[in-house]
């Protein structure tokens, strides 16, 4: 059975770390797509801030206020990140609030070939709910929490880094004091896909 894999985490967990390992694991022997529900953000965020979508993740982890021209806002990238994705568009009149999670489906619509898909920025009860309703049809489901104390420590307190905090997932991935994890991943995985 095809399988849609949601990663979850806090930021700075190592989500798009594990992502990667996963996709190079399961793409030896599975068509894979690794994708971030962030993606279509940092598009609009990137072109917002007139800088290029790799400077905007390299930007992304430094907790320097965002500059424009000349002038300095009070609020760092990655904090831009956040409130755009949800108070000016999840939570807008125009959108619902599974829109991140909508784009994703139609992703995975429109890509029949492909046999996993990797997501690596699970957020929210939503995204897992529209995306099990609409799809658990024709994919396995599975959502994995990468462990970090330190992440989560340093995580914050907006409903990004929270709303997940009681969710329980399907796996858990102890990412503490940067472990190997390729054994780890590849034994998990054998058992999954």
């Amino acid at each position: 059975m095809k399988s849609i894999i949601l990663i979850g985490g806090a930021k700075r967990s190592g989500k798009d770390f594990i992502g990667n390992l996963i996709e190079n694991i399961i793409s030896k022997k599975q068509k894979t797509l690794k994708y971030a529900f962030a993606k279509p953000i940092k598009y609009i965020a990137s072109t917002s801030l007139n800088v290029s979508e790799e400077q905007l993740d390299e930007f992304k982890n430094n907790n320097e206020s965002i500059t424009i021209g000349d002038k300095k806002l009070d609020i760092t990238i990655r904090d831009f990140i956040a409130l755009l994705g949800t108070q000016a568009i999840r939570y807008s009149d125009f959108f619902e609030d599974s829109i991140w999670a909508d784009i994703f489906i139609d992703i995975v619509n429109k890509n029949p070939e492909i046999d996993t898909f990797i997501v690596t920025d699970f957020r929210f009860k939503v995204e897992y709910e529209k995306i099990k309703s609409a799809l658990n049809d024709s994919f396995r489901i599975i959502t994995l929490k990468i462990e970090n104390e330190e992440a989560e420590l340093n995580a914050g307190t907006h409903q990004s880094e929270t709303e997940l905090n009681d969710f329980q997932f399907d796996y858990y991935v102890d990412n503490n004091h940067k472990p190997d994890l390729k054994n780890p991943i590849t034994n998990l995985l054998r058992g999954l896909i």
